[in-house]
């Protein structure tokens, strides 16, 4: 018998929601040899469920997933025009 793992998060981060879906889903969909399947859907948040058989390579896939919404979030702090300085957790 296999195990499935699955783990579902969401992440809101008000305005910037497209702009992180656009840059972080692309990066599910080009990821050959992946061990963990990751959809993402963009609704009121950002939705993501990741799926694997062995739990090791779930947590690979949601701190993978994790780090680039995080690079993404900092990448759109640093322009202009972005919400430098405001605080951290997705407040906006």
């Amino acid at each position: 018998m296999t195990s499935r793992f699955s783990a579902r998060i969401s992440v809101d981060a008000g305005d910037r929601n497209a702009a992180i879906f656009d840059s972080v889903s692309a990066d599910g969909r080009f990821q050959p040899g992946n061990q963990a399947e990751t959809e993402m859907r963009l609704a009121d948040s950002v939705e993501i469920e990741v799926r694997s058989d062995r739990l090791p390579h779930l947590r690979a896939g949601l701190n993978s997933t994790l780090r680039l919404i995080q690079a993404c979030d900092d990448a759109l702090d640093a322009c202009p025009g972005g919400k430098a300085g405001r605080p951290r957790g997705g407040a906006a």
